[in-house]
């Protein structure tokens, strides 16, 4: 594990409390998931595997959610249940929205734009 994803985390939130820290693939892109507590606030770091921030990640009411990502969700799954809504928020400033929804029996993890757009659309294993 670099030292740079703890120092990372240890100077921007310098109250961090209970840090867990996982690999995990963020639509086939290797990365280190810090989970960790501010406070009652529970939060979410992506690092790449150098140790350069990715990104954090927040849980988001899916009523949150920008009316042209759920419009596009409408018209590209038809009927589905939306399992979870995230937003990611990017060093360089992008922002996108991740969720991750159920079609037809199958769980689907969708990353997409503020205006819309699909970015990436992979099946999860459940």
């Amino acid at each position: 594990m670099p030292a740079s994803v703890i120092d990372g985390i240890k100077s921007s939130h310098p109250d961090a409390e209970n840090i867990v820290i996982d690999r995990k693939l963020h639509f086939r892109t290797p990365l280190y998931q810090v989970k960790f507590k501010t406070g009652a606030q529970q939060n979410f770091a992506l690092f790449d595997l150098r140790g350069r921030p990715f990104g954090q990640e927040k849980r988001i009411d899916p009523r949150q959610l920008p009316t042209a990502v759920s419009k596009k969700l409408e018209r590209a799954f038809g009927a589905y249940t939306l399992l979870n809504s995230l937003i990611l928020e990017h060093p360089d400033g992008r922002v996108e929205y991740e969720v991750n929804l159920k079609e037809n029996g199958v769980n689907w993890a969708v990353a997409m734009s503020p205006g819309g757009n699909i970015l990436t659309k992979n099946p999860l294993e459940v």
